[in-house]
């Protein structure tokens, strides 16, 4: 297991913050997280439970919408929250 880079780290949270204050649905919806995470469970860049790559955790990473998979084989989302 490999540490996560505090920097990444930081970044993702401002990212996450800039959304939530911009009014963007910061979690994943079930169906994303289960597509990312598909995607996740047989790349061979996988350490365990992290991201060979980027040393994140992948069950976290996979359920922010803001976060990207380094080798892009997912991408952001980008979702407004709903005003209802």
């Amino acid at each position: 297991m490999t540490v996560p880079n505090p920097f990444r780290l930081a970044i993702a949270a401002i990212v996450a913050g800039y959304a939530r204050l911009a009014g963007y649905q910061v979690l994943a919806e079930e169906e994303i997280v289960e597509h990312r995470q598909a995607i996740c469970d047989p790349c061979p860049f996988r350490d365990g439970e992290q991201c060979g790559v980027c040393s994140c955790f992948i069950e976290a990473k996979t359920r922010i919408n803001t976060e990207q998979c380094p080798k892009r084989f997912w991408s952001r989302v980008w979702v407004r929250k709903s005003t209802v």
